[in-house]
């Protein structure tokens, strides 16, 4: 077992500790600060890591106008912005793109 394994499972483990205790990730990582380094960056934190990317970068100047502005728009909700990205559930993402498209 790696190292990435691991953290999934412990990250797991948080979420049910977090939904036991009727909380969110955000609010147990916002009591404990050492659970909020293990839980990860937050959505808010990934899309900006993103544009900064080579990735996003190599992109034609009209892809990125989509993107970002697609990528501000999802980030607006300061809610969204500043969950942790490991809290995010797959439907939750489509139906915010689909709304966005």
């Amino acid at each position: 077992m790696g190292l990435p394994f691991r953290l999934k499972l412990f990250q797991k483990r948080l979420q049910l500790v977090a939904r036991q205790r009727g909380e969110s990730l955000q609010q147990l990582a916002d009591t404990r600060p050492e659970i909020a380094v293990a839980i990860g960056p937050s959505v808010g934190d990934v899309v900006a890591e993103y544009l900064l990317s080579r990735q996003f970068l190599d992109l034609a100047q009209s892809s990125q106008k989509v993107y970002r502005r697609t990528l501000d728009r999802w980030c607006k909700d300061d809610k969204l912005r500043s969950r942790p990205i490991v809290s995010l559930m797959r439907r939750e993402i489509e139906a915010t793109f689909a709304e966005l498209t």
